[in-house]
């Protein structure tokens, strides 16, 4: 029975490693522009105090369509 059960289980694996990944949706970037509110919580000292509070996020313009930073404001990396 365990054996079978392993077997199986393994099966469902490799089966699911080998299928193509879903494609993501892609957003238009505008749909960002807005206020985004909600509410933070987590940990913030060494003792494990919980902290939290309400945050807004306002987006005001979206430049380009690309994640991360603009890469004219990367910090430098030091020369090797």
């Amino acid at each position: 029975m365990t054996r079978t059960l392993l077997v199986l289980l393994t099966g469902l694996a490799v089966l699911g490693a080998a299928l193509p990944a879903t494609p993501q949706t892609s957003v238009d970037p505008q749909s960002l522009v807005g206020d985004w509110t909600g509410t933070w919580s987590g940990r913030v000292s060494m003792r494990g105090s919980k902290n939290s509070g309400e945050y807004v996020l306002r987006i005001t313009k979206v430049v380009r369509d690309q994640e991360g930073p603009p890469q004219d404001r990367l910090p430098e990396r030091a020369p090797r």
